[in-house]
């Protein structure tokens, strides 16, 4: 039968062991990220998988709770049993991730404004612990527990007594607007990164209007010959006694020529001068009218053309737009270290720091919010759901070796014993006695430590799922995200 029991719990066992290959290694990957300082749009996607994630987590128990159940007890057709599939599917993990956006989205409206403020405060401590760590605990991105520690710190440290381990603790305010832009030289190329690519799309197309001015302009003279040439031929060929230069007819000839070319009224018809100058002038003006975008001086280099009044009023107007601050002087790539110090980085680093020092908008400390408690809700979400199907899979493992009756017995004394011997291995983290001294109280942030506190043995245990292979082709789709 489809439905007997050995099959179904073979199936239950094979979707939870790949679930696991996944959900184990994630929530190190996640806290790996976090303390690395990856940007926010960058946990943002790994954020959203974990959404779905746990959503997976909560249909694999609609499945074996409910979906098989049904489709061994009441026999639907095959088009129904998928068609509650689908839908359970639907309703798990899109309800499961739509509750949890919604809790990230909606959580800081349920803290005081205070709360949210030290949740600014907090993640200002998280970045410079994770730059320059805490007493002896220096930054140590290979160490799970060093990891998750810093993914969590907002929740598991005390920001005042952390705050008095800190040396120079004053200047925290200062270190973070230098965090903030980096070294001049990685401000620079950063600064240049974003300027460069829409100033060299707008050199590329004066550059064509350029060029085709100046090609225009480069066969004026001998257009102009060629003209003055074919102008004197005719008239050789009209007037063989002689071309006349006074009376009617060569008032004739010169407002013919006039006609053509802006030679003056009174013109000598055989004034070869006048008649290239006046060509000149005329093919200029026709060649400037037809150079569309050529609004600077022809034959600029790219350098030049950074260094223009209209070019550095759109960089200016740039700055202002991304970074906040006016330069007070003009900006090129070619200038000296020395000016762009003093005509960017300086400035860009007193609005950083005047920033970090003012008053925030309650978007901004809405968002600090997040930044510092969805971690540590994320943490805890993935070692709940792998902690939950594990015990699952040792239930269905047990039944499948003739255990069914005592199933649950062997899943607990399985998931009791693999968080008794985590436990027992500890972390140099939590044991440290800078931590001791520094962490926060609370229930939480103990449950939240003692997550912390397993990292080290959890991720000997992630390592067994990653060897699989199957991890590492979902972290290359969420690298691409």
């Amino acid at each position: 039968m489809l439905w007997d029991t050995r099959k179904t719990d073979a199936l239950m066992l094979g979707m939870i062991a790949l679930y696991l290959c996944i959900e184990v290694p994630f929530s190190g990957y996640l806290m790996h990220l976090i303390a690395a300082g990856a940007t926010q749009d960058q946990i943002s996607v790994v954020e959203r998988f974990g959404r779905i994630l746990t959503g997976v987590a909560i249909f694999l128990a609609f499945v074996g709770g409910s979906l098989i159940p049904y489709c061994r007890f009441e026999f639907p057709k095959a088009s129904e049993a998928v068609g509650v599939a689908v839908l359970g599917a639907l309703l798990t993990v899109g309800g499961t991730y739509a509750a949890l956006w919604a809790i990230g989205q909606y959580s800081p409206l349920l803290v005081s404004e205070k709360a949210l403020k030290q949740s600014y405060e907090s993640v200002i401590l998280q970045n410079e612990l994770r730059e320059r760590g805490l007493g002896n605990l220096k930054p140590d991105l290979s160490s799970a527990s060093w990891n998750a520690f810093i993914a969590t710190a907002p929740v598991v440290a005390d920001s005042g007594r952390t705050l008095g381990m800190i040396d120079n603790a004053g200047e925290l305010k200062e270190r973070e607007a230098k965090r903030q832009l980096g070294s001049i030289e990685e401000f620079r190329n950063r600064f240049f990164g974003q300027l460069s690519p829409e100033i060299e799309r707008s050199y590329s197309s004066y550059r064509q209007a350029s060029d085709a001015y100046l090609s225009g302009v480069g066969r004026i003279d001998r257009d102009a010959a060629d003209e003055w040439n074919k102008y004197v031929h005719e008239l050789r060929r009209r007037y063989p006694d002689g071309v006349p230069t006074v009376g009617y007819t060569a008032a004739g000839i010169r407002n013919k020529v006039r006609a053509q070319i802006p030679v003056s009224e009174n013109w000598h018809v055989l004034d070869r001068g006048s008649f290239i100058a006046a060509y000149r002038k005329k093919a200029r003006q026709g060649i400037a009218s037809r150079s569309t975008g050529l609004d600077l001086p022809a034959g600029l280099s790219e350098a030049a053309f950074w260094q223009t009044t209209k070019v550095q009023n759109e960089i200016i107007r740039q700055i202002e737009r991304d970074y906040g601050f006016q330069p007070n002087d003009v900006v090129f790539p070619d200038m000296s270290p020395k000016h762009f110090a003093a005509r960017v980085y300086v400035p860009a680093y007193a609005h950083a720091l005047e920033g970090i020092r003012s008053d925030k908008s309650r978007d901004q400390l809405e968002e600090a919010h997040r930044i510092a408690t969805l971690p540590a809700m994320a943490l805890l979400l993935s070692l709940a759901g792998a902690a939950l199907h594990v015990f699952k899979g040792s239930g269905y493992a047990a039944s499948l070796i003739g255990l069914k009756r005592y199933r649950h017995y062997v899943a607990g004394a399985v998931l009791i014993t693999g968080i008794a011997l985590m436990s027992i291995k500890g972390d140099a983290i939590t044991e440290a006695s800078v931590y001791q001294v520094s962490k926060a109280g609370g229930v939480y942030a103990q449950i939240v430590e003692q997550a912390v506190k397993i990292q080290p043995a959890f991720d000997t245990f992630a390592e067994m799922f990653r060897s699989t292979g199957i991890w590492n082709q979902i972290e290359g789709v969420i690298a691409t995200l």
